[in-house]
């Protein structure tokens, strides 16, 4: 396979510099060769396409600190998609292979569908070297093992990514557990999901661009180094967006998030501008 590869990809790659090619499986050893990995086939795991993928993006997260980012392919339903975009948006860019007519258990796309996957297309980090410190895991557990809530996405030692999910009221789990990390931890606050995304080289408590998507209705608070204030911009699906300006006292910003606006089109993701 290598001898094969030290032809061809070379060659393909004189033709076009820009070629990028994607494997299958995680592969250190061909770092020469391979520029993005996917963690495809997942027809092998019905019914939980997102459980599986979260316990691929685990082991694949390594990869990033060699270069390597992950096309987070979907599986081949609708219903399992957002979670499975919602824990790739941090390893790397998001993919989706579901059928827009209908999907094996008959449901198709939906508004709401589309809107999170166009909003998580604004946060996606362009960078392909970084590192990912998957949250609230439990590694020796042979259920619940190599699956994370949360995920935390650092540059140059910069938190610049965070997908969030709150802990479950009640839930006594593990998986349930608070982060103790001191780099993360109080860097968003949310009762509900989301994925928060500096949109430049600066981490979100510094960057004077930031990138949200909710799932869900609810205040998200951002602890914030710099800035007073904040210019916010929801987007919704169709291309409507309306603005408000929001204080950032005592370190910290908080931003109402909605579902949908006045006239019923679901949230896609919210611009922060700090002023």
């Amino acid at each position: 396979m290598w001898k094969g590869l030290d032809v061809l990809i070379p060659a393909m790659r004189k033709e076009n510099p820009d070629l990028v090619v994607m494997y299958y499986n995680l592969s250190p050893l061909f770092l020469d060769y391979f520029d993005l990995y996917s963690p495809d086939d997942l027809f092998e795991n019905a019914g939980e396409y997102d459980v599986e993928a979260n316990r691929r993006f685990f082991f694949s997260s390594l990869l990033g600190r060699l270069g390597v980012p992950t096309y987070s392919s979907t599986g081949y339903d609708w219903a399992s998609a957002p979670n499975i975009w919602f824990d790739g948006a941090a390893l790397g860019t998001i993919g989706s292979l579901n059928d827009f007519r209908a999907d094996e258990q008959g449901e198709r796309d939906t508004p709401e569908y589309v809107a999170k996957y166009n909003g998580l297309t604004h946060l996606l980090r362009p960078t392909a070297t970084f590192e990912i410190v998957p949250l609230n895991s439990v590694a020796e557990a042979p259920t619940l093992g190599a699956h994370a809530r949360t995920w935390a996405r650092f540059e140059a030692g910069q938190l610049v990514l965070l997908a969030y999910r709150p802990p479950v009221p009640g839930d006594s789990r593990p998986l349930a557990r608070q982060t103790d990390d001191s780099r993360i931890q109080g860097a968003v606050q949310s009762s509900v999901p989301v994925v928060v995304a500096s949109k430049t080289g600066d981490s979100i408590a510094s960057s004077g661009n930031l990138a949200m998507v909710p799932y869900g209705a609810g205040e998200i608070v951002l602890r914030r180094r710099l800035g007073t204030k904040a210019e916010v911009v929801s987007h919704y699906f169709g291309g409507e967006a309306t603005r408000s300006e929001a204080r950032i006292e005592s370190g910290e910003l908080k931003v109402s998030a909605l579902d949908r606006n006045a006239v019923g089109k679901p949230l896609e993701w919210i611009e922060v501008r700090i002023l």
